[in-house]
């Protein structure tokens, strides 16, 4: 077969992350908290993230080639984790970002969990993102210049992690479209405390 001549087709690729998404009682409690901060001090730049969108990531995997899909699905179906609390406590306003995000705690679960995705993609030939896991949910964006903004507020939020799942970043789709759309879930085991 011919290499990097006419007729080869490059591999679909697709920008894939683990995440954890919040059910509906916890995107209720959220969306009262960034409509609370985005309106405090009157209207500013900046766009809210689509509720359907907010999410904490534990695994980015970047562009990932369309073959090795299935074998993610399969590896993540057969991980087995407890399940876990993360509790928001901090609204931070992330100025050179122009980002308002909720921040949450790193429970020992959360980051075993984020270990083990990273090791399954790793071992199916994906580099995933390094990163350390800093849980938080971004919930608005574009606000530059909101000089008004607090960095920080106190809150009080939890979200129960019973499941997890393996999503996909539609690109060239902008708010209030859902941008990233849930490719599979799956169950952690037990009740979070």
């Amino acid at each position: 077969m011919p290499r990097g001549g006419l007729g080869v087709q490059p591999l679909a690729r697709r920008r894939l992350f683990f995440a954890l998404w919040p059910d509906d009682a916890c995107r209720e409690r959220l969306a009262a908290a960034a409509q609370q901060a985005f309106s405090a001090d009157g209207p500013r730049a900046g766009r809210l993230v689509p509720a359907a969108d907010w999410h904490v990531t534990l695994c980015f995997l970047g562009a990932v080639q369309e073959p090795l899909l299935g074998p993610l699905q399969a590896g993540a179906a057969r991980l087995r984790a407890p399940a876990f609390t993360l509790r928001f406590e901090w609204l931070r306003y992330w100025e050179p970002a122009g980002v308002l995000a909720l921040l949450g705690d790193c429970p020992p679960e959360a980051v075993a969990l984020a270990t083990a995705l990273r090791t399954l993609s790793r071992e199916l030939g994906v580099a995933p993102d390094d990163k350390p896991l800093w849980p938080h949910i971004t919930l608005v964006r574009g606000l530059r210049g909101a000089r008004q903004m607090p960095r920080e507020k106190t809150l009080g939020l939890t979200l129960a992690a019973t499941h997890f799942g393996l999503a996909e970043s539609r690109e060239h789709v902008a708010a209030p479209a859902a941008r990233y759309r849930l490719l599979a879930v799956w169950p952690l085991e037990g009740r979070g405390g």
